[in-house]
């Protein structure tokens, strides 16, 4: 599995989310931005996931997708996390 797969994803999903946050500072009404944008994440998730497929030899490598119970969603989840915590942590909601 490469991990530039696994960036461009966590990428791709915070920009969506960024972008929405930005738009969300002048909206008269701010939307949920993990919501209004969950289709974009979706992709985003899933193309994290679909890595995984692209790892011919896994021994050795740690980490829930490797580990049992081995997790197929666990690139996805983490993308997604990593992607929202990263916003969050720029326009101060936590």
């Amino acid at each position: 599995m490469r991990s530039r797969h696994l960036l461009g994803a966590a990428a791709a999903a915070a920009a969506v989310i960024a972008e929405c946050e930005v738009a969300n500072v002048t909206a008269g009404s701010p939307v949920d931005c993990t919501v209004a944008e969950s289709e974009a994440i979706s992709k985003a998730t899933a193309k994290a996931d679909s890595a995984a497929t692209k790892c011919t030899d896994n021994s050795g490598l740690l980490g829930c997708l490797f580990e049992p119970p081995n997790d197929p969603a666990c690139p996805g989840t983490a993308t997604q996390s990593v992607a929202t915590d990263l916003v969050d942590t720029i326009f101060d909601q936590e």
